[in-house]
């Protein structure tokens, strides 16, 4: 199978299993109109020990991000370069604190005066939640104002997962600081998080794809 973006670095495949994919400059998102009317779907989270394979297609690079500690229904993940962040389960929201992740003055930190607003679970189209926060770094500083991530159940649509398509409700997300990194996430009954996308004018598109 064949994974194809524009512009982009990087190929991200996720899962207890690991699909063999490639990158190619070309992009395509293979997505349509779902023929099924989906139930609403219930939270589901992240479990002990799973795992995110990264693939960075020019070096070859691989980076394992694993769940290494689950409490309640906040989770840690660590990577082999020792970089951690601590979030409260779901993918979308912003991480509650972060460490040794690059060498900048915030490669440590975290948020407060955590704030939000809505909800996008059980999920269905038309729900939605906006996130908002101060950013502050292991030397004190702190951001000088507050920053947000607004995200909105748009669709129920037919998307490419591996080999398959797969019905899914599609999560559309942006956000005002940093990057200002646009993402998408999909969602599919029964399962979770199948396919994630990321992307900006600064930073390479990755995709997600957890093999079923």
């Amino acid at each position: 199978m064949m994974l194809t973006h524009a512009n982009r670095n990087l190929c991200v495949i996720v899962g207890t299993a690991l699909l063999l994919a490639a990158c190619a400059s070309n992009p395509v998102e293979p997505e349509l109109a779902s023929t099924s009317q989906l139930e609403p779907l219930p939270r589901t989270l992240l479990q002990l020990n799973d795992t995110q394979n990264f693939i960075d297609e020019v070096t070859g690079d691989k980076v394992i991000w694993t769940v290494s500690a689950v409490d309640g229904d906040s989770i840690t993940m660590i990577d082999q370069k020792n970089c951690s962040w601590t979030s409260p389960g779901d993918v979308m929201q912003p991480s509650d604190t972060w460490e040794n992740c690059g060498s900048s003055e915030w490669a440590t930190g975290g948020i407060d005066g955590a704030k939000i607003k809505g909800d996008i679970w059980p999920m269905q189209v038309g729900n939605k939640i906006t996130y908002s926060q101060y950013f502050y770094n292991s030397g004190g500083d702190r951001s000088g104002q507050r920053h947000s991530r607004k995200c909105a159940v748009k669709s129920m649509v037919s998307v490419a997962v591996g080999e398959q398509m797969m019905d899914a409700y599609r999560l559309d997300c942006t956000q005002d600081y940093g990057d200002k990194l646009n993402r998408v996430y999909w969602f599919a009954p029964e399962v979770g998080l199948v396919k994630r996308r990321t992307g900006s004018s600064a930073k390479p598109t990755e995709e997600l794809v957890r093999v079923l």
